[in-house]
């Protein structure tokens, strides 16, 4: 049985520090099938990423199936797009895993992307924080949501209200529902994506980092209409600190949508 292929972009920061990043590198390299290796693409930073793979034995085998990237981080400041866009476009595989750096695999992630079905455009890994709680998977943005979702009824149903430490919500979709797919919101953070979508609908580089970039581009997806896929099976994790909090929306708010879909853009 042909196992499918993945190549997997880890976007570096100009600032991450070394124990960062090769938190971030363990993660694709622990328990990669040999006989299957997933292609690593790393942007910024690459004479630490070199210098990091090769002190480490633990990370020779990435060597082989590595690609580096530089990238002069002084031609605009935060622009993550195009970053992103240009390890798309190193890519070998049809498969393609866009990661920020405080990203870590599950031991099961690569093990279980040899066999899911590739009948999708973007595909939704589940994802959590370091404490185990949902995080940016499967949402709708309020933004998008025309004053049906307020902070009020955010505040309603979630076990603890916006902080301020957290002050930002968004709603997460059940993740068997699949009625609101034309609202799904994809986090910057976690890209899987066939690598024509990604051609297709680059990622928009007249946006940078805090510019609501991943907003712009998921728009982009839904115009150009796009399928979105969701395996809970795939799990990631999310190693930084967010103001985010992610509260599962009640299927009578999720009935309130259907009936006004017409008039969401």
């Amino acid at each position: 049985m042909v196992k499918n292929k993945l190549s997997i972009g880890v976007c570096i920061g100009p600032d991450t520090d070394r124990r960062t990043i090769t938190g971030c590198l363990f993660s694709i390299v622990y328990r990669m099938n040999k006989d299957n290796p997933v292609e690593v693409i790393t942007i910024g930073q690459s004479e630490l990423i070199l210098d990091i793979v090769q002190t480490l034995p633990e990370l020779w085998s990435l060597l082989p199936h590595m690609k580096r990237l530089d990238f002069d981080e002084s031609l605009k400041k935060g622009w993550i797009t195009r970053k992103k866009n240009l390890m798309v476009q190193a890519a070998t595989h049809e498969n393609i895993l866009l990661i920020h750096d405080y990203y870590r695999l599950s031991p099961t992630f690569l093990s279980v992307f040899e066999n899911v079905e590739q009948d999708f455009d973007i595909l939704q890994p589940r994802i959590i924080t370091k404490e185990g709680a949902r995080h940016s998977d499967w949402i709708v943005d309020p933004k998008w949501l025309h004053g049906i979702m307020t902070r009020e009824i955010a505040q309603k149903h979630m076990e603890i209200a916006p902080t301020e430490n957290h002050p930002v919500y968004v709603c997460g979709v059940p993740y068997n529902n699949t009625d609101l797919n034309h609202l799904l919101y994809v986090s910057g953070g976690l890209i899987l994506a066939k690598k024509k979508v990604l051609l297709d609908v680059p990622l928009p580089e007249t946006h940078c980092w805090g510019d609501a970039e991943d907003l712009e581009w998921s728009k982009n997806l839904h115009k150009s209409r796009k399928s979105f896929k969701m395996n809970r099976n795939l799990l990631a994790t999310c190693g930084k600190e967010s103001k985010w909090q992610v509260f599962e929306m009640p299927e009578s708010t999720i009935q309130k949508l259907k009936e006004v879909f017409g008039k969401i853009t």
